[in-house]
């Protein structure tokens, strides 16, 4: 409930709804997700200081746990974009969408060439100082890697529609969702203690 991560394609997938669609369901979706966006920033967002001062806001523990309603909201949005890209698109849909496949292209040039090599350096700078700071920028390289492979992946999808059969062509981004969310949250919040242990008294 605090981490909010998605996974990529559903945010490739989220913004081709916003791009494609015009509709009141999109538009609501569009606007949940900045919202939330807003409050789990907690004391970093206004928004949350103003709703403060409305009764009961300010007992509202762990504003954090809003990007759960996030995250319903992008995969929504996640959802409506994949609806729209696996049926025929209209004149202004394809050029909205060739403008969307043009920007993904050029966020993921930039991605591949800048910052995973700025990352790079980052890392073999901190080599010989403090452990923990090398695990830090090792860590950093790592998911700069990884994000880079999903965003390559999800790209390629996204460049594979219309050049596949609509139905292989959306499962095979089910699987790459399913696969991007099973890696990296495959840790998360792993443990072996029993978490009502400590209710366990008179």
């Amino acid at each position: 409930v605090e981490v909010g991560y998605i996974g990529i394609l559903p945010l490739i997938l989220a913004l081709a709804a916003i791009f494609l669609r015009r509709d009141a369901l999109t538009k609501f979706f569009a606007v949940l997700t900045l919202i939330s966006l807003a409050l789990a920033l907690g004391g970093y967002s206004i928004l949350h200081g103003w709703l403060n001062l409305v009764p009961g806001f300010s007992q509202v523990r762990a504003p954090a746990r809003f990007i759960l309603l996030m995250d319903f909201a992008l995969a929504a949005l996640a959802a409506l974009g994949l609806e729209s890209l696996m049926h025929p698109l209209s004149r202004s849909a394809r050029r909205a969408f060739a403008r969307l496949r043009a920007g993904l292209r050029w966020a993921w040039l930039f991605a591949a060439f800048l910052l995973a090599p700025v990352l790079f350096v980052g890392m073999v700078t901190y080599q010989d100082r403090d452990p923990v700071l090398f695990a830090r920028a090792a860590n950093a390289v790592s998911g700069g890697v990884l994000f880079v492979m999903f965003f390559g992946l999800s790209l390629a999808l996204v460049y594979l529609r219309g050049q596949l059969r609509t139905r292989l062509w959306g499962a095979l981004c089910v699987a790459l969702i399913f696969f991007d969310l099973a890696s990296l949250g495959a840790n998360v919040d792993v443990g072996e203690s029993d978490p009502t242990q400590n209710f366990n008294h008179p």
